[in-house]
C-alpha cells in the first residue's frame, strides 16, 4: 500500500505543499519517496508538485518508467521531437508498445487527457499481470 509507506514523514518535501489536497498528500509522498514521480523547480529554485498542472505524454512516460524500470534497446526516432530528459523513457514506452505512433509523430509535447490516460494504464496492466 503506498499509502503506508509515507506516515512517517515528517517534513514538506514539495514547496507548494500546500496545494496538494489532503486526501492526495499520502499518495503524493509515497510515491516520490518509491522514485515514481519527482517535482519540477520553479522560479525560486524550489522542487513543486505543481498538483492542479497536467502531464504530458513526454512526462507520463517517466512516471511509467520509474515504475517499470525499462531500458530500450535503442532510441527511435519520431517525425517530431521528443525532450532530451524523456528520450529514453519514450522509446522505452514505445518500444513495449505503451505508446504508439500516429503517422511517426509520438505527440511527446501532447497533454495527456483521461482516456488516453485509461489506455495507457490499461497496456501497462497487460505487461505487469
Amino acid at each position: 500500500h503506498l499509502q503506508e509507506i509515507s506516515k512517517d514523514k515528517k517534513h514538506i518535501l514539495f514547496a507548494d505543499d500546500d496545494e496538494i489536497p489532503a486526501e492526495a498528500k499520502s499518495y503524493v509522498y509515497s510515491a516520490e519517496k518509491l522514485g515514481i514521480i519527482t517535482g519540477t523547480k520553479n522560479t525560486n529554485n524550489e522542487i513543486c508538485f505543481n498538483p492542479n498542472n497536467s502531464i504530458t505524454r513526454a512526462e507520463a512516460s517517466i512516471i511509467i518508467n520509474n515504475i517499470i524500470d525499462h531500458s530500450a534497446f535503442c532510441n527511435y526516432s519520431f517525425e517530431d521531437s521528443v525532450p532530451t530528459w524523456a528520450e529514453d523513457s519514450v522509446s522505452s514506452m514505445y518500444e513495449l508498445g505503451i505508446f504508439t505512433t500516429e503517422d511517426g509523430y509520438i505527440n511527446a509535447s501532447q497533454k495527456i487527457t483521461k482516456a488516453e490516460t485509461a489506455k495507457l494504464l490499461d497496456r501497462l496492466k497487460d505487461l505487469i499481470f
